[in-house]
């Protein structure tokens, strides 16, 4: 069970970020330190990467595995082919050989916060809790306030069962996400309230609604869910 809500998670939140040719985002996180000036200047490379990105919208990921593996070998710089690479075992849930190539990345870039947030999906789902965590600290050593970070370690601390620790940083994650982003709010929200119930603690659940609701952020499925 624990996998199968592991599994619509990566199937729905963070796996479209393979970064298009030309965007500086993606459809889920906004990139910062991803652009144009970040692709490889070596021809040979990039026409594997092209051929790469083309297998990779085609879910084609056995295929697109390859061609990013000979677009990093012609060049041992070009971080975005690793990051897509990576992407490519995810999806194709190799999950050990994502480990290894989001690792890579990371020794180009250890401040790349997308590449920390889908490294600590990863370990969360191989229930490398102590790992997952260790990755979330290091990304707010430079992002103190990302919500996705937060948020994330709120899933991790919740299949660890550690539910205090969800509330926290659940909790962390909505206060951002309140003022410009429902959608996520929302999630963060669901997530709270399960925890609080997780912990056997309902009252408190029915609390951080109501004040999550009089901010205009109301979870109906949660009020559904846990009788709030």
């Amino acid at each position: 069970m624990k996998h199968l809500v592991l599994y619509t998670l990566f199937a729905t939140l963070l796996t479209c970020t393979c970064f298009p040719l030309y965007s500086q985002t993606n459809t889920e996180n906004k990139i910062e330190d991803i652009s144009v000036h970040n692709l490889s200047e070596n021809p040979q490379a990039m026409q594997h990467f092209m051929k790469a990105e083309n297998f990779f919208e085609k879910n084609a990921y056995k295929k697109a595995v390859k061609f990013y593996k000979r677009a990093y070998e012609a060049d041992t710089n070009f971080v975005i082919a690793l990051d897509n690479l990576a992407l490519s075992y995810r999806r194709l849930y190799k999950m050990d050989s994502a480990v290894v190539y989001y690792n890579k990345s990371l020794k180009k870039n250890e401040q790349n916060k997308t590449v920390l947030n889908n490294l600590g999906l990863v370990y969360t789902y191989l229930e490398q809790y102590d790992n997952a965590i260790h990755t979330y600290n290091t990304l707010f050593k430079y992002y103190p306030n990302d919500p996705q970070g937060n948020y994330n370690m709120a899933l991790t601390y919740y299949y660890a069962n550690d539910f205090q620790q969800t509330i926290v940083y659940g909790t962390a994650a909505f206060d951002v996400w309140k003022a410009d982003d429902k959608t996520n709010a929302l999630e963060a929200v669901y997530l709270v309230c399960k925890a609080y119930v997780a912990a056997d603690n309902i009252d408190g659940a029915k609390l951080f609604y109501r004040d999550a609701a009089k901010q205009g952020i109301r979870n109906t499925q949660a009020r559904q869910d846990f009788g709030l």
